[in-house]
This record gives C-alpha cells, structure tokens and sequence, in this order.
C-alpha cells in the first residue's frame, strides 16, 4: 500500500499507513510528521492521503459544460418534434461551442 501512496503536500516525504489495533489506520508523512488521522481502513487512508485541492478542477468544468450541453440538446429534439432536423442543427451547434469550451480550458 505504501507505493501507491503519492508524496507528502507539504514536504514531499513519504508517506506510512499503520493498522493501529483498534479497526482503525493511522496515517501520516514519514519525514514532517503531518497526519496522524485514523481511517476505518488502509483503502479510505490511501484516498484521503492522495486527494489534492483543485487536482480535478480541469475534470469538473469538462463535466459542467457536457452535462449542459447534454440538457441542451435534449431541449432543442423535444422542442422540435416534428422537424428533426432543426433539432439536429441545434444540437450540432451545442457540440461545437462545447468542443471549443474545452479546449479553452487548457
């Protein structure tokens, strides 16, 4: 489990997770010290350890503007149910402003 453990924020040393004998897993970083919470388990440690703010930002905004645009087209068929294809040129162009979208994020 130690391997797979990313490198302390603070300092960059390693990081250790002990099973403690009471069901629960101690963490903290071999080097500064930092840590010392207890997890139900060695797997719940590993994720709170190698979570990092904002890691997933780039991922989250990807997610919001296909989850809108998803909504989008679903919007643009149902209001043009006996014209298809009005509903397919909208939902063409709200592809396409989402392609852009994403490669601004960059």
């Amino acid at each position: 489990m130690k391997d797979v453990l990313k490198p302390c924020p603070f300092c960059g040393g390693k990081a250790n997770i002990e099973p403690n004998g009471r069901n629960t897993y101690l963490l903290d970083c071999l080097s500064c010290g930092i840590g010392g919470d207890a997890f139900t388990s060695g797997q719940v440690a590993k994720e709170a350890w190698n979570r990092r703010e904002g890691e997933n930002l780039l991922l989250d905004k990807v997610d919001v503007i296909l989850r809108t645009v998803k909504d989008d087209i679903l919007n643009e068929i149902e209001r043009h149910p006996l014209n298809p294809n009005v509903g397919k040129r909208g939902a063409l162009s709200r592809v396409c402003w989402a392609i852009l979208e994403i490669k601004r994020l960059k």
